[in-house]
């Protein structure tokens, strides 16, 4: 919150970042300044060749504030430190090189279509509640480690196996049939 910011307004970066559900992104054309901000909170990103992302903020006089803790968890501080004091735009490949961005499609709109289409089709694989507790998983052991990681990692594995799609995917698994 910003003293300009209502009481429990959350910036969209943190709406994405905090949502239960899996969020997949689709990256077209240019993505520059606070367009960054989402992609670096997707689960996954699937973004075309043609992409350009960047954080031109810096040329401004300004910082890309709101976007920066996403950023900077996302592709760590010294691909950040770049792009945040350079202005710099990046092409897809690179964007996928620093770790912004998990898969990068070639040709028209229908094959990033179609590669979004596959990550849709993989999530509908797999429990609704297991992916939700995957996802909050990834969220405790960030920044987390040793120790208190394991502790985590325990913990949730012991409260998934209690829990109904837990019980059902351990049973399916052992009999040798879809859960």
């Amino acid at each position: 919150e910003t003293p300009a910011d209502p009481p429990g307004f959350q910036h969209p970066p943190e709406r994405i970042d905090q949502a239960p559900r899996p969020v997949i992104g689709r990256i077209q054309g240019a993505a520059l300044g606070g367009g960054a901000g989402p992609i670096a909170v997707c689960d996954i990103a699937v973004c075309s060749a043609e992409a350009t992302i960047g954080c031109p903020e810096v040329r401004l006089g300004l910082v890309p504030g709101v976007i920066s803790p996403y950023v900077v968890r996302k592709i760590g501080e010294s691909h950040a430190r770049q792009l945040f004091l350079t202005g710099e735009r990046i092409n897809a490949d690179e964007a996928f090189r620093l770790g912004l961005v998990h898969r990068v499609v070639g040709g028209d709109e229908a094959a990033l279509d179609a590669a979004v289409q596959e990550c849709v089709d993989q999530l509908m694989n797999v429990s609704p509640e297991g992916a939700e507790r995957a996802k909050a998983l990834v969220h405790n052991l960030s920044g987390k480690s040793g120790e208190t990681a394991r502790r985590a990692a325990r913990k949730a594995i012991a409260d998934a196996r209690a829990s109904d799609d837990g019980r059902e995917g351990t049973a399916a698994f052992l009999e040798k049939r879809k859960p």
